[in-house]
């Protein structure tokens, strides 16, 4: 990595957490002076991570067949992490409206929303965080709208 100019490193894919040395390159990475965040499912516990990284973490939503049941993780969430609904449909934006308020998250970190490929248009989902009033930001899966939904390795 140090061939690269770039100083931020995203951990990702699969899932991090599941990875037992993942806290140690962490910390490597943060002592050699790179940004280090870490996107995760947030089904598995954060609190390995030193405090200095970004926490991305996905809160999952009643249409995803997963819902998220235990919430008291998102206590702990520092201003620099973010949390990411990814909705199936104006009924899980909805519940993630309610869990941003009840859990009082606006404010506290950045709020991400995205929508499932194929089940909410992402116009929707603008006008509905519009709506809503929450500050909030719409995150496309980039890669899908420039390559296309069937692209790999891009």
């Amino acid at each position: 990595m140090a061939r690269f100019p770039c100083r931020f490193v995203l951990l990702t894919g699969g899932e991090p957490m599941l990875q037992r040395d993942l806290p140690e390159l962490a910390r490597e990475l943060l002592a050699r002076g790179y940004e280090v965040a870490v996107e995760t499912h947030g089904q598995a516990p954060l609190d390995g991570l030193p405090r200095e990284v970004i926490r991305i973490a996905d809160v999952k939503t009643p249409g995803s067949g997963h819902p998220a049941k235990e919430l008291s993780w998102l206590d702990g969430l520092a201003p620099h992490d973010e949390v990411k609904f990814v909705v199936t449909s104006e009924a899980d934006f909805r519940w993630a409206v309610d869990v941003i308020r009840s859990r009082r998250l606006e404010g506290r970190c950045t709020l991400l929303f995205s929508a499932v490929w194929g089940s909410v248009d992402p116009k929707e989902l603008a006008l509905w965080l519009l709506d809503s009033g929450l500050d909030a930001r719409l995150s496309l899966q980039l890669h899908k709208v420039i390559w296309g939904v069937d692209a790999r390795g891009v």
